[in-house]
């Protein structure tokens, strides 16, 4: 066994680079045995070569540089551990939102492949949906449906209570039933979807319950869409339902001209 051994030899035993070897010196985390005063050649000695494969190590559990140095500083195990503790904690916090994310993507792949399950827009048909939350503003009756009311929702959603909720990217209307069976498209509010419900209290979050909907599609914004053989399925004498009407982006362009999947409250369903 030699006393001391060159950094190419060190880098190529522990399988790095020995440019990494002279990056770790100048972070301060471990400093060669030796340095030749004429050459400038770097030396480690056989000591250091299980230091430099635990940084090596730690580095593969995702720490940073900076994690290592805090815990190695010391020469303690217990320093060694608390930041093993701290980065693992860390670590399943990234997990939770990495499924989080995983989960969002799901949602928005689905939400653009949707409208090509169904190719007859203006056929009616039944869909059980569970209880969705969502952070809406009123409408006044006459405001136009496109413009003003998506100008207050941004608004809304960038007051301080509300920035860091979870919104899915879909938007729509709760339509007056009185109006829609007259074959008018008047909203009571405008609203973004939450993934879900964190406040429970403000008045700004309301439920749309679950239960079984009657749908059919429309281009509700410029007045293409065909009601007639959805109304034929519903009840003459009803005088209120709770009407959704969800927006889906079938262009990126005009949102004017987005389908619409309007959703009539046929049967509640407990939770």
């Amino acid at each position: 066994m030699k006393e001391f051994y060159s950094i190419g030899e060190v880098a190529a035993l522990l399988g790095i680079s020995a440019q990494t070897l002279r990056f770790y010196s100048n972070q301060g985390l471990i400093e060669p045995r030796k340095i030749d005063g004429q050459t400038g050649y770097r030396y480690y000695s056989y000591d250091q070569f299980h230091k430099i494969d635990r940084i090596k190590y730690l580095q593969g559990l995702g720490m940073s540089l900076s994690e290592i140095r805090e815990a190695l500083g010391s020469g303690k195990v217990a320093d060694l551990l608390a930041c093993l503790e701290n980065h693992q904690a860390k670590k399943r916090q990234e997990l939770i939102d990495l499924k989080r994310t995983m989960e969002t993507l799901d949602w928005y792949i689905d939400y653009y492949k949707y409208l090509g399950e169904n190719k007859l827009p203006s056929v009616p048909f039944k869909r059980t949906f569970p209880a969705r939350h969502f952070l809406s503003v009123p409408m006044s009756p006459g405001e136009p449906l496109f413009g003003p009311g998506g100008y207050r929702l941004a608004e809304l959603k960038n007051k301080p209570r509300f920035r860091n909720l979870p919104f899915l990217r879909q938007h729509g209307y709760i339509l007056n039933y009185q109006a829609l069976i007259q074959r008018k498209i008047q909203p009571f509010h405008y609203f973004v979807y939450l993934k879900e419900n964190s406040v429970w209290d403000d008045p700004a979050i309301s439920t749309i319950p679950a239960g079984e909907f009657l749908c059919f599609r429309g281009r509700i914004l410029i007045d293409d869409w065909q009601p007639d053989l959805a109304f034929n399925l519903l009840d003459s004498a009803e005088t209120t339902r709770l009407v959704v009407a969800d927006e889906y982006e079938d262009n990126l362009s005009d949102f004017s001209h987005d389908m619409y999947e309007i959703q009539i409250l046929l049967q509640e369903i407990s939770a």
